[in-house]
């Protein structure tokens, strides 16, 4: 490990599995919003997003999709491509999610040996990954290297690595930062990884971008009915988001329409839903705006990015009672059902339907909470937890 108070510049060199481009602006569009954040305090950023050219399970990629390089708002994008070995497990060879890994950055090393000036931290986005990018270039520069970590579980990891590799990955980094409280506990209580190297830093949303807007306007350029109710969720639809059971007890609701902002396998229909798709990101403030409340039946989260901008927005939620969710809102901000009753939901869903009292107090609220999780403030929690050099204020 390098010693933080060796940093000899005020530069972050990032690396993440899968970027924002000019083609493709959706992709985790909100690590991209916190590198502009970042280098908004004065420091200097680049990027490192290895971008796959062959899959053994896709073939060959000919449209990866984005340049090699860009400059996406002043930040330096590197997409080197790399060969993927997908994510099987092959008897007596074992994962070849760890081939892919290896692969993915090695093609990152090769960029980062060609920068110019020496970075301060190399930091990697997830522990696999780009966390594993932030190891090696780490290692080459003999910089400190740090681990953003916004998993909602290591259960992958355990699948195709197992424990002892996860510990041994997790001790490599100087620091860590865990999105939750719940994601702190696991690193230190079941990988040991010492508490004072971790610190929690919740996601957090750009206030210029989400903040409340006028309901009737936000409808009238959507073209959608001023009277009714209307509900919103944006997300990833797959099993492990739980939507699916979340759709029949919609379908079961008198005078509710749901909005859905998002992709994924189990795209939802239905008599009353509206299956938006994908958005630009700058978007969805428009469309948060134009509902009465915000649904997020996530059985999974790490540090919900929807929730915070739903609160942004002044929007009501209703949520998944999950730990991760309970260290964003309270009884005050929120409704809580388990995703996983049929009663619950349908409860928590019609008392919101038919509430608008409640919808009230519970939107004040919401805009009041939305104001500690803006991304100035978790910009600046990491630049000095980081301790990077020439920091301004």
């Amino acid at each position: 490990m390098t010693p933080f108070s060796e940093n000899i510049s005020n530069k972050l060199l990032a690396f993440c599995d899968g970027y924002p481009s000019r083609k493709d602006p959706a992709t985790n569009v909100f690590v991209h919003t916190l590198m502009k954040s970042v280098r908004k305090h004065g420091v200097d950023v680049s990027v490192i997003a290895p971008a796959p050219i062959f899959s053994l399970t896709r073939g060959v990629n000919f449209s990866t999709g984005s340049r090699k390089q860009e400059t996406l708002e002043g930040i330096p994008v590197n997409r080197p491509r790399y060969l993927s070995y997908s994510a099987k497990k092959i008897p007596l060879i074992g994962t070849t999610l760890a081939m892919s890994i290896g692969s993915l950055s090695s093609s990152a090393l090769r960029v980062a040996a060609k920068e110019v000036d020496r970075p301060s931290v190399a930091y990697g986005h997830f522990l696999f990954s780009g966390g594993t990018c932030a190891i090696k270039v780490a290692e080459y520069f003999s910089i400190p290297s740090v681990v953003s970590l916004g998993e909602s579980s290591f259960d992958v990891y355990m699948e195709h690595f197992g424990r002892q590799m996860i510990k041994t990955q997790l001790h490599k980094f100087d620091k860590v930062i865990a999105v939750s409280n719940g994601l702190k506990e696991k690193c230190v209580e079941e990988f040991g990884y010492p508490t004072d190297g971790i610190r929690v830093i919740p996601n957090a949303v750009d206030p210029d971008m989400f903040f409340p807007r006028s309901r009737s306007e936000s409808r009238k350029i959507l073209r959608l009915p001023m009277s009714e109710i209307i509900g919103i969720a944006v997300g990833s639809f797959s099993t492990r988001k739980g939507y699916k059971k979340f759709h029949k007890v919609v379908e079961s609701i008198k005078g509710l329409n749901m909005i859905y902002l998002g992709s994924g396998p189990e795209k939802p229909a239905g008599k009353n839903i509206l299956y938006v798709g994908e958005v630009q990101h700058a978007n969805v403030p428009l469309w948060l705006a134009a509902a009465d409340f915000f649904v997020h039946p996530s059985q999974a989260e790490g540090s919900s990015n929807a929730i915070l901008e739903a609160l942004s927005c002044g929007l009501p939620v209703v949520v998944n009672d999950i730990p991760p969710n309970r260290e964003l809102v309270d009884e005050k901000k929120a409704i809580f059902f388990d995703a996983g009753s049929y009663s619950q939901v349908k409860e928590a869903i019609t008392d919101v339907v038919h509430n608008s009292e409640k919808r009230g107090i519970l939107a004040r609220n919401s805009k009041n909470e939305a104001s500690q999780y803006t991304i100035h403030h978790r910009s600046e929690n990491i630049i000095n937890w980081l301790g990077i050099n020439n920091y301004q204020r």
